[in-house]
């Protein structure tokens, strides 16, 4: 949380607190990628599933608990990531290969961090945009065998 905030200026802007908000024992984020998967840039959205009176919540939230922590994890985790996928499915992987490698980091990593954590928003970020599967299986092609 950066500084003193804790409430925003309307009333369901406000941190999420993981004892009395049960709901947010549910998805309720995901990275959305941009344009330039070659230099690209993230953010933290609200995923489809939260209900919308509480995307304001939820917004609100993310906007102040994230910071360049999250956007340099965010980065080295992308960065790795090809080479990561190389060394569990091979150099040459298809599509299909590519898009079960990441269902299955998104599972592992639900498992150790919760459905909530960085490496899952990201991952789901990365099932949610069709382009992304294909860029990773692109970058995997490319690396030195």
């Amino acid at each position: 949380m950066k500084g003193r905030d804790f409430r925003g200026k309307a009333a369901p802007e406000r941190l999420i607190h993981p004892y009395y908000d049960e709901w947010a024992s549910e998805e309720i984020w995901r990275v959305e990628f941009g344009t330039d998967l070659a230099a690209v840039v993230f953010r933290a959205v609200p995923s489809e599933s939260v209900a919308a009176f509480r995307l304001p919540t939820v917004v609100y939230h993310l906007s102040k608990v994230l910071g360049a922590e999250w956007e340099e994890n965010s980065r080295r985790y992308w960065a790795s990531l090809p080479a990561q996928i190389g060394n569990r499915v091979g150099t040459r992987p298809t599509l299909a290969e590519t898009r079960a490698e990441l269902e299955l980091r998104l599972r592992d990593e639900t498992l150790e961090k919760g459905v909530n954590g960085w490496c899952p928003a990201f991952l789901r970020g990365a099932l949610y945009d069709a382009r992304v599967p294909k860029y990773l299986t692109d970058q995997v092609g490319l690396l030195p065998i």
